[in-house]
């Protein structure tokens, strides 16, 4: 599992595979990106399949001091994405 700060916030993710379209599966709430690594080891074989702990969602991430709405963890999400430089998803997945 790897860690990155974004926008002042520790987060985990996870990167499998390497194919040519671009997975994002976002756990849900309370949810973990270890629930999904399964998952995206399965389907590494065809996609490069990213896992991303959003802010608090995890329990091993802390809540943001602010509150998060929709717009402000899409806004995360966004900042992640450019920070590790994938300028598009194919699909998301959202549990």
């Amino acid at each position: 599992m790897q860690k990155i700060v974004i926008g002042g916030l520790l987060t985990n993710y996870q990167i499998f595979g390497d194919g040519k379209e671009t997975l994002l599966i976002l756990p849900g709430w309370k949810r973990s990106i270890n629930e999904w690594m399964p998952v995206a080891q399965n389907l590494s074989q065809k996609y490069k399949v990213i896992l991303l702990d959003l802010p608090g969602f995890s329990g091993q991430t802390a809540f943001p001091k602010k509150i998060f709405g929709v717009f402000e963890y899409a806004d995360f999400v966004k900042q992640f994405l450019a920070k590790i430089k994938v300028d598009k998803c194919s699909r998301s997945i959202f549990s």
